[in-house]
């Protein structure tokens, strides 16, 4: 809008001096009534535009050193030593450097990148006349595609070390495709050396797993018990909205809502640069993007919340005032932690490298009756008394783990050297009293 306005003023004044000042042009003809008198008023008023056009343009702001802020002794004297390290050429040149900083928004700690100062010292050190810097599309084309080529070529050595891979670009992942992968694997080792495969629920990786135990009945097909929680988390976390989970919906609801409101303070807070530098002002630790992907995302988002409840109250940003400063609304939130939790530590448990197959059996048995505890406490009734929101959140739990649960559970339980010796020490004590 500034240009066009620019554009129409300057074509308007351009007509009016070709009218009025008796200048021939641009199929305008003369003013026969225009006088002396006007053609100086009309000048004086060309005059005075093009002296306000150019002191409306840019000006280069003098560097603090350029303008002699800062220095103490008078304008133009420099003594030796001064002038043979050059102390105010390198003054300069610090200043050119923070100018670029501020004006570009660059963060600081740019200043602690070896390769910033890796960059200067080359610079120094080379004689380069006439050198330019790369400007902004040789960056991001250019020198971004070597980089890249660089990158690729150092990682060559450690891709060749890679003991299998498959390009499965341009294939069904169907169950017959993941089966023949599963089945060249074991052919590979030995089918009498595996005992157990392992995939997420997905129906494809199920359907695989059951062609894998039918053609190899003493190998066992397990759903990814980590996964299986998930699942869980989700299912109580979010339920769905249809016919056939009303129920669920009706007693999970308030959970979902609170999760939606939760990311509503992150994504407002996240998404505006203004609000985004106030709330570090009040708190140290941030605020965390987790993808849905991650597992129990609702549950880390809301303990980074709880971490940081005091930062966000004292930002008190009217938007979001209605949940950050509602007691009710944290008690919700501690709530959910409280019952999730031991979901959440069981999920942690199993997502590690270490072998964890005999502990799963317990595990799950334990962490229903530590989410029991945690419910029949908040709702304050004795646990001979039926509890809707338990008995909804039991309901998903039982029904995740009868899909989790395998033979090889209950057989690696029984065999936990813990368990046996705690039913010889039973078994010694029923002997020798009775």
């Amino acid at each position: 809008m500034l240009v066009m306005n620019l554009f129409f003023s300057c074509c308007v004044i351009e007509n009016v001096n070709v009218f009025m000042l008796f200048n021939i042009g641009n199929g305008i003809s003369i003013c026969k009534k225009a006088t002396t008198a006007d053609k100086l008023n009309m000048t004086q008023l060309e005059d005075e535009y093009e002296k306000k056009k150019t002191e409306s343009q840019a000006k280069e702001v003098q560097l603090p050193c350029e303008a002699g802020v800062g220095f103490k002794k008078r304008k133009g004297i420099s003594t030796p030593i001064e002038r043979a390290f050059g102390v105010k050429i390198r003054d300069q040149l610090d200043q050119e450097i923070a100018r670029m900083f501020y004006t570009g928004g660059l963060p600081f700690n740019l200043a602690r990148n070896p390769h910033y100062v890796r960059a200067f010292h080359f610079a120094a050190n080379n004689k380069i006349d006439g050198y330019v810097p790369p400007g902004y599309n040789k960056l991001r084309t250019t020198l971004l595609q070597k980089e890249k080529d660089n990158v690729h070529k150092i990682l060559e050595p450690l891709r060749s070390t890679w003991k299998e891979k498959v390009n499965c670009f341009g294939e069904v992942k169907d169950r017959f495709f993941i089966a023949e992968l599963m089945k060249e694997v074991i052919n590979e080792i030995g089918h009498e050396n595996v005992v157990q495969i392992i995939t997420d629920n997905a129906a494809n990786c199920k359907a695989a797993g059951e062609i894998i135990e039918s053609q190899f009945p003493h190998i066992y097909w397990t759903p990814c018990v980590v996964h299986t929680l998930n699942l869980a988390l989700k299912n109580i976390c979010s339920p769905r909205n249809v016919e056939t989970n009303e129920l669920t919906y009706e007693q999970c609801r308030w959970i979902k809502e609170v999760h939606e409101e939760a990311f509503a303070i992150k994504n407002f807070i996240m998404n505006h640069n203004m609000r985004l530098s106030i709330f570090t002002k009040f708190t140290p630790l941030r605020l965390l993007s987790v993808a849905d992907t991650h597992f129990a995302s609702i549950i880390v988002m809301l303990k980074r919340l709880k971490l940081i409840k005091r930062g966000l109250q004292a930002m008190k940003e009217n938007s979001v005032k209605e949940y950050i400063l509602n007691d009710d609304w944290w008690d919700k939130v501690i709530y959910i932690l409280s019952f999730t939790g031991p979901i959440y530590e069981m999920i942690r448990a199993c997502d590690t490298d270490k072998p964890c197959l005999h502990l799963v059996y317990e595990m799950w048995d334990s962490m229903i009756e530590k989410v029991k505890i945690e419910i029949y406490k908040k709702e304050k009734r004795p646990t001979s008394q039926i509890s809707c929101f338990y008995d909804v959140v039991h309901r998903i739990l039982v029904a995740r783990w009868a899909k989790n649960n395998t033979p090889l559970h209950c057989l690696a339980h029984s065999l936990h050297p813990r368990y046996m010796i705690l039913n010889y020490k039973l078994d010694l004590y029923y002997i020798f009293m009775f």
